[in-house]
């Protein structure tokens, strides 16, 4: 899967716009993110581990 990285979070990619990874759902590609961009956890993620729904003003569901 390919993910589209929003501007606002580029910064935290090395301003990649898009990544491929190989997950199987949106949940392991996530996951996949994270850990290629530790950066990425604290937009994506809340303390408790859950995904955020909100990231800057756009809405990730």
């Amino acid at each position: 899967m390919t993910l589209i990285i929003l501007k606002a979070l580029r910064q935290y990619a090395i301003e990649q716009q898009e990544i491929s990874t190989p997950g199987e759902n949106v949940s392991e590609d996530i996951e996949n993110l994270t850990n290629n961009f530790p950066a990425l956890r604290d937009p994506f993620m809340d303390s408790y581990g859950n995904f955020r729904r909100f990231v800057g003003d756009e809405d990730m569901r």
